[in-house]
């Protein structure tokens, strides 16, 4: 079963924890849901992986979308918690190098 929480952090940014699968309808959820973070003012998005197992190939172009729709608003997007198998499936979706992927929260800050 795929779940999907979203923290805020110290009024200063959104942690979002995937826990399972991530599919297009859970980014899909995950753009809706960070809808009233971001007018609550939080200008960062950290994306933990490191509960995630998998990462759907369709998953991967919804993702660079979010990314460049926050982007666009003023929002820093980061991705954290990679497996080397998720690594594969990042680099091979073409999201290495367009959105960054870091090692921790504390460097995504």
């Amino acid at each position: 079963m795929s779940r999907l929480f979203i923290t805020v952090e110290a009024r200063r940014l959104a942690l979002v924890r995937p826990i399972g699968t991530v599919d297009r309808d859970m980014v899909n959820r995950l753009d809706s849901r960070l809808q009233p973070i971001l007018a609550s003012g939080i200008r960062n998005v950290v994306l933990s992986f490191k509960r995630t197992s998998h990462i759907h190939f369709q998953a991967l172009g919804e993702l660079i979308a979010l990314h460049e729709r926050l982007e666009a608003g003023g929002c820093q997007f980061r991705i954290i918690g990679v497996s080397p198998y998720l690594e594969q499936i990042l680099a091979f979706g073409g999201i290495v190098g367009v959105i960054p992927i870091l090692s921790s929260v504390e460097e995504a800050t």
